[in-house]
């Protein structure tokens, strides 16, 4: 992740609204974003008692969960919206490369045969976040959540792929809802991963996955909003969920979340 130059994908909204790719140098202003915006108004992190302000396991959650999107972050192919006027990021798409569990083992056996170490037995990305730096109850269920929701297709053995991008949290600051500027970050998440895949811009993603080229953009829409998106840009509905199927301290997700966001859904968008 490059740390004073960037990808500029474009404007919109009258040159306000600029599209680049994320870099060191508005990591903590993106994150910053989640505390005003997503952790306050997501589905599942309002299910997960992320948005509590003075409940000291939803702060511990929320700093554990913003740890996750500053990990995510360093792989280089994330998106955010920046308020030219003001150098302000206004909406985000906190994404992640996810390499198929089968080579992840891979890579685990041969390093423990290297050095000696047990093999970690191939866990997620996610799973070993959680299991590492996960300590609150309401950071650990919603990436349950997200661990379950992918687990339901397996989309590297359904394409046979080994590398795909994650759209991981995509929020954008209440003042600068309905302008298109979240649709504009999953769009411009989907173009760059297009040119990852064909090996254009590997030089500023990070050394880990350079070389790997992904097949495709994974996510898990949490609202109606965020599924208008979805199908506006062509993703595939795998597996859709009633929030009634999940639940947290003795409350099913769709007591939290309310009738206006009823399910979620597991999408995928395959590269021809």
């Amino acid at each position: 992740m490059a740390s004073n130059t960037y990808r500029s994908f474009g404007f919109s909204n009258n040159g306000e609204i600029e599209f680049i790719q994320l870099t060191k140098d508005y990591v903590e202003d993106a994150v910053d974003m989640l505390y005003r915006s997503f952790f306050l108004n997501e589905s599942v992190s309002k299910a997960s008692e992320i948005d509590l302000p003075g409940n000291p396991s939803s702060i511990k959650g929320r700093e554990e969960l913003a740890e996750l999107c500053r990990v995510a972050a360093k792989d280089g192919v994330s998106v955010v919206a920046k308020h030219v006027p003001t150098d302000k990021i206004v909406s985000v798409a906190f994404n992640k490369v996810q390499v198929s569990s089968i080579l992840l083992i891979f890579i685990f056996v041969l390093i423990s045969y290297m050095q000696q170490l047990n093999p970690s037995g191939g866990k997620t990305f996610f799973e070993q976040f959680r299991d590492d730096s996960c300590t609150s109850p309401n950071a650990k269920n919603l990436m349950n959540y997200m661990i379950n929701m992918n687990k339901m297709c397996n989309v590297f053995t359904k394409h046979s792929i080994d590398c795909v991008i994650e759209l991981m949290f995509l929020a954008t600051l209440p003042e600068f809802g309905k302008k298109g500027i979240a649709y504009d970050c999953s769009r411009y998440t989907i173009e760059l991963a297009k040119e990852l895949s064909k090996g254009i811009g590997m030089e500023n993603i990070s050394t880990e996955f350079q070389g790997k080229f992904p097949k495709g953009v994974a996510a898990l829409w949490t609202s109606t909003f965020s599924a208008k998106i979805g199908k506006k840009l062509g993703f595939e509905v795998l597996n859709t969920v009633p929030y009634t199927e999940f639940s947290f301290n003795g409350k099913t997700y769709d007591q939290s979340i309310g009738p206006v966001h009823p399910k979620s859904e597991q999408v995928f968008l395959l590269f021809k």
